[in-house]
């Protein structure tokens, strides 16, 4: 129950994310690659 509760509030758009889903845009930020200088 509170699961279903986590999942519709994380696939919510959200006005602060360009009306994106926080979900989506945690992934995108995840995959993102990064360079490091050594």
């Amino acid at each position: 129950q509170i699961l279903d509760i986590q999942h519709k509030l994380n696939r919510r758009p959200r006005k602060l994310l360009n009306f994106e889903e926080p979900f989506s845009v945690f992934y995108k930020m995840l995959n993102n690659k990064v360079a490091f200088d050594t």
